[in-house]
C-alpha cells in the first residue's frame, strides 16, 4: 500500500513553501479563531456530558475482525445491478453510470443479524485499462451522501474528463445514509447530521432529539450500535469483494479519512493506496474529541513552517 505525495519539482518543497508563505497569515487567523473557541470552551463551566447512548454512536470503537460471528466470516457479498435510485432532472448519458446495491450484515457480531442494502454507484473510466485502476470515495460528515444525480451529471461533463481517464470511480451511501438502509434518524434536520448545531434551544435539545430517534430505531428493530466506523469499514471491504476487485485506491474526505484509516486496518490486502483529504485523526471519537482537529491543524502548520525555514 502506498500514499500519494509530491517529490520536488514544480510541486515539491520550494513550491509548497512559496504557497505556505502566502497562506500563513490567513491560516494563522483561522487557527486563532479555532483556538480561541477551544480556549473559551475550556474556560467555561463543564458542558453537559453527552448521554451514554448518544456517545456510543459518536465514538470510534476499535474491534478486531475476530469479533465477526462465524456465520459472517465466510459471507460472500454480491453486487446487484439496478436502476439508479435518484430522480433525473439533469441531462446526462446514462451509459456513464452503473447503479446497484450490495447486501451486508447489519451487525456482524450477531449470527442472527438481518441484511441491509447499501446503494452503490460506479462511473466507468473512459480508458480501456485505466492507470489508476479503481478508486472508491469515502464521504465525510459522518452522514454525507455518495450517490446522487448531481455527481453523475458533473462527471459526465467535459471538465471531469481527466478524472474518468484515470480510474473507474466508485461511490456509495454509507449505512443509514442516503439511499442505503436503514432509514434511521431521517427526521432530524439535514443541518444536524454533520454535528451538534449551535441552536437557540442548546445542545441538550439536540441530545434529546437524538435519544428519541435512537429509541424509535431500536423499537423498530434497528441494531443502532452497529452503525459505527468499524462496520462501515467492513462494508467498504464487502463492496470491494462484491465488485470482484482484488485491490482499489481509497480516497477519503473529512470523516472519510477516519473511515479510510479503519479500512486500511480491516482490509489491508485490498488497499492499493490511501488518499486522505482534510484528515481527521483516527481516534477523535475517543481521544480529545473533535477538538483534536484544531490541535492537529496547528501542529501541521508548525511542521510546514519548520520545513520551510530549513529550506
Amino acid at each position: 500500500m502506498s500514499t500519494l505525495h509530491d517529490e520536488g519539482g514544480p510541486l515539491g518543497d520550494s513550491w509548497l513553501c512559496s504557497v505556505f508563505r502566502r497562506i500563513t497569515v490567513t491560516a494563522a487567523f483561522l487557527f486563532l479563531s479555532i483556538a480561541q473557541s477551544a480556549s473559551a470552551a475550556q474556560d467555561a463551566p463543564p458542558a453537559t456530558p453527552m448521554p451514554e447512548d448518544v456517545a456510543q454512536t459518536a465514538s470510534t470503537t476499535e474491534q478486531p475482525t475476530d469479533q465477526i460471528a462465524p456465520r459472517w466470516q465466510s459471507f460472500d457479498p454480491k453486487f446487484v445491478e439496478n436502476v439508479c435510485p435518484f430522480p433525473n432532472p439533469f441531462k446526462f448519458d446514462r451509459s456513464t453510470v452503473i447503479c446497484g446495491y450490495v447486501m451486508v450484515p447489519e451487525d456482524r457480531t450477531d449470527p442472527d443479524s438481518r441484511l441491509i442494502r447499501l446503494s452503490v454507484m460506479k462511473i466507468p473510466s473512459t480508458a480501456t485499462n485505466p492507470p489508476g485502476g479503481t478508486v472508491v470515495r469515502l464521504d465525510g460528515g459522518p452522514g454525507g451522501p455518495g450517490v446522487y444525480a448531481e455527481r453523475v451529471a458533473y462527471l459526465a461533463e467535459p471538465q471531469a474528463a481527466s478524472f474518468r481517464a484515470v480510474a473507474d470511480l466508485i461511490y456509495f451511501d454509507q449505512r443509514g445514509v442516503g439511499y442505503s438502509e436503514a432509514a434511521l434518524c431521517r427526521g432530524i434536520g439535514d443541518s444536524w447530521r454533520y454535528g451538534v448545531p449551535v441552536a437557540p434551544d442548546g445542545v441538550e435539545f439536540y441530545h434529546q432529539r437524538v435519544r428519541e430517534c435512537l429509541a424509535e430505531a431500536r423499537a423498530a428493530g434497528v441494531a443502532v450500535d452497529a452503525y459505527s466506523t468499524w462496520h462501515n469499514a467492513l462494508d467498504v471491504r464487502d463492496i470491494r469483494r462484491a465488485l470482484g476487485l482484488e485491490q482499489w485506491s481509497v480516497f477519503g474526505v473529512s470523516y472519510g479519512t477516519q473511515l479510510a484509516q479503519a479500512v486500511a486496518e480491516v482490509d489491508a490486502e485490498g488497499v492499493r493506496a490511501l488518499v486522505l483529504d482534510s484528515v481527521v485523526p483516527a481516534a477523535t471519537g475517543t481521544i480529545f474529541g473533535w477538538g483534536a482537529v484544531s490541535a492537529g491543524f496547528n501542529s501541521s502548520l508548525d511542521a510546514v513552517s519548520a520545513a520551510c525555514s530549513a529550506d
